[in-house]
Parts: C-alpha cells; structure tokens; sequence
C-alpha cells in the first residue's frame, strides 16, 4: 500500500466529495433554470410558497428559498473542486440539516426526507474521513506549493 494519504481513505473521502459535490451542484443550477429549472425567481416562490399556513411562512421560508440556489451550486463547485474541503462539508451539512428541517416542519406526507437525510449522512462519512487525506483536491495541491 502507498503512504496513508494516498490509502483508501483519501480514495473514499474522493469519491463521497466528488459524489455529493455534483448533486449540490447541478441541483443549485437547476435551480436557476438551468438544465431544465423553473428559474431562480420560479424556484424562490415555489419553495417559500410550499410553507404559507405553517410557523415557517414569510421571511424564514423565502430567505432559505433564497439562498438555497447559490448554497448548492456554491458548496458542490467548492467540493467538486476540493477547495476549502472541511468547510465546505460543515456548510453542507447545516444546508442539508436545514432542508431536512423544514420538510420535517411541513408535516407533509408526499415530501419525505430521504434525500437530504441520504446526503446528509454522505457528508458526514466524507466528514469523517477527512482525516485520512484529500489529496486529490485543491487542497492539497495549494498546501504542496512552495511558500515564496
């Protein structure tokens, strides 16, 4: 086996990152229209709309309808990419707690958490592993650079 960067465990937090990164990433485009989206001022009604007659209508419910779009596609360019790893994962992890939230709040039974649950726990091992390295990332390139 190579050195312990180089072990499963980078190849693991790889394929998770890589994996969620592009989820994230194509569903915050999609959320601006493109691929097939309604569009961002389409998506931002749909979503906050979702919550008129629950504690979460008005301005909680369209700020993260608002914000989710550009959390998306932001947090899966920065994992796809393996820029600012760690904290992309944390950030991720607060958006997908924070989906799971409100369609936990809508008590609705055709909208299930599965999905972000799903991701949610994708996270957390790529997370987890991150101890065991990232060298296939931006990461890790920026950190092997000399230092002028």
């Amino acid at each position: 086996m190579s050195d312990r960067r180089e072990g499963s465990g980078a190849w693991a937090v790889f394929v998770l990152r890589v994996g969620l990164g592009v989820v994230l990433f194509f569903a915050g485009l999609m959320k601006f229209g493109i691929g097939g989206g309604q569009g961002y001022a389409e998506t931002v009604a749909g979503l906050s709309g979702m919550f008129q007659g629950t504690w979460l209508a008005g301005f909680p419910s369209a700020a993260f309808a608002s914000a989710l779009p550009f959390l998306e596609a932001g947090l899966g360019a920065m994992l796809l990419a393996g820029w600012r790893t760690q904290l992309a994962l944390v950030l991720t992890g607060l958006t997908l707690a924070g989906l799971t939230f409100g369609l936990v709040a809508l008590h609705h039974k055709d909208l299930k958490p599965d999905m972000t649950l799903l991701c949610l726990l994708v996270d957390a091992m790529a997370l987890a592993l991150l101890d065991k390295g990232n060298p296939f990332s931006l990461d890790a390139w920026r950190a092997s650079r000399p230092t002028p």
